[in-house]
């Protein structure tokens, strides 16, 4: 079995696995403020919210959190209810409750250089048929909890994750003075990956017996 073979069935193995697993999604978010004056406070704002009643309810999950320059006090985070975990126990889970706006919004002493996080989205909302959307947010907020880019997106947000009405999902970054934004393409979860290594050493097994 040559090389090319074994990578393409590799590549079928692991969206095969990906569609088993289906009603989750993952996505790597990272923001570089390093263009920022120095010492600025604020709020790093997560939400994830229903456009309406008819979208369908999901989690979005927050984990491994790494920045580079923040100062934090997370004596000043305003949460909503509903709300699971913390920045010092991740991961942070946000549901998207069609009553409400729902936040986690971090308390920064002074914004960094950059931030890092990885964004799981999972539920019914993934994968399934919805009449409206539901959207995950990023928004970087000045000490009132106002948007600092204010003009941007919807509600000022400098990333967006869309789950669209038929559950796929859109990434989306928006430009902002002093920095930058990123929302990387779906990445395969390590046991999906190991399941598709693994399937591929029995083909290779069996062909060779063969």
């Amino acid at each position: 079995m040559n090389r090319s073979t074994l990578l393409s069935l590799l590549g079928s193995l692991i969206i095969g696995a990906a569609a088993l697993q289906a009603g989750t999604v993952t996505y790597q978010v990272t923001v570089d403020t390093s263009g920022f004056a120095a010492n600025t406070p604020g709020f790093i704002d997560f939400q994830f919210n229903q456009a309406s009643t008819n979208s369908l309810t999901g989690l979005a999950s927050i984990d491994s959190f790494t920045s580079t320059g923040y100062t934090f006090n997370d004596s000043l985070n305003y949460v909503t209810s509903g709300i699971t975990g913390s920045f010092s126990s991740l991961p942070v889970v946000i549901p998207n409750d069609a009553g409400a706006t729902n936040v986690f919004a971090r308390g920064v002493t002074s914004f960094g250089s950059i931030f890092t996080a990885i964004v799981t989205l999972s539920g019914n909302v993934v994968g399934g048929t919805a009449g409206d959307p539901s959207q995950f947010l990023v928004i970087l907020e000045d000490t009132n909890g106002a948007s600092l880019f204010p003009t941007l997106g919807l509600v000022g947000e400098i990333a967006t994750v869309t789950v669209n009405t038929d559950g796929s999902t859109t990434p989306s970054v928006n430009s902002f003075a002093g920095g930058s934004a990123y929302v990387g393409a779906p990445t395969p979860e390590p046991s999906t990956i190991l399941l598709g290594v693994a399937g591929l050493a029995a083909l290779a097994a069996r062909r060779r017996r063969a």
